[in-house]
């Protein structure tokens, strides 16, 4: 059996959880504690981007990940790597990116493993307003808002 290894990062928005498998970041997902962490050199370069990330220094990711999902789940989550820092784009955009539907990204974007790092919050309702979001809807205005987009 393999070692997993996990750490947490207190962010504003609330408390993330980062596990490996010792090679790539395998999830990282809001939680509501921390427990006793067991963090490996990648965990703990992830908490260390993250920190970058909030305080406004750090645009991208440069993280081993292993994408676990459908082959269309990483069709999908590949093109969200593709939207840039402080850009949005629609479901409707992006079900056209993979020839898909606003219904079935939706959906998609809910399973997302590795929150913030994938940036499933870039993606807003064609009318423009927030759309839905894993963590909350104020948690996904607030990770906008920091990289300067207002909803």
């Amino acid at each position: 059996m393999k070692d997993i290894f996990y750490g947490y990062y207190v962010s504003p928005t609330g408390i993330l959880k980062i596990t490996s498998n010792g090679k790539c970041i395998t999830t990282i997902s809001f939680t509501e504690i921390a427990e006793e962490e067991k963090p490996d050199e990648i965990t703990m370069e992830a908490v260390r981007q993250l920190e970058k990330y909030f305080k406004g220094e750090r645009h991208n990711f440069t993280l081993p990940l292993e994408i676990r999902g459908t082959p269309y789940q990483k069709k999908v989550y590949n093109a969200l790597g593709k939207i840039p820092y402080g850009k949005t784009v629609t479901y409707g955009e992006l079900a056209e990116m993979v020839n898909s539907s606003p219904r079935a990204i939706g959906h998609t974007l809910h399973s997302n493993p590795l929150l913030i790092v994938i940036p499933c919050h870039r993606v807003i309702k064609s009318d423009g307003t927030i759309g839905g979001y894993v963590g909350t809807t104020e948690v996904k205005k607030e990770l906008l808002r920091r990289e300067g987009i207002v909803i």
